[in-house]
């Protein structure tokens, strides 16, 4: 946990946001996960990491190419 949060932390100040993108696999799929333990309300994702991700403005919904497109205009 702690070394993806690492990884999220330094993405985050290198972009200037958590939105990663699929070509940073690793990252991606642990992203992906968060977003799938959370849908499913599992207990591998307790509320304190939740909020964890919350204050690194953790986006919950996957954004589409579009959405992304408008949000760099």
């Amino acid at each position: 946990w702690q070394d993806r949060i690492a990884q999220l932390k330094e993405f985050k100040s290198q972009h200037g946001h958590v939105q990663v993108p699929c070509k940073y696999r690793d990252l991606y799929c642990w992203v992906s996960l968060m977003r799938r333990y959370r849908r499913m309300q599992s207990k591998r994702l307790p509320l304190e990491r939740i909020q964890q991700l919350d204050e690194l403005g953790f986006v919950w919904k996957r954004a589409t190419a579009a959405s992304l497109r408008s949000n760099q205009s």
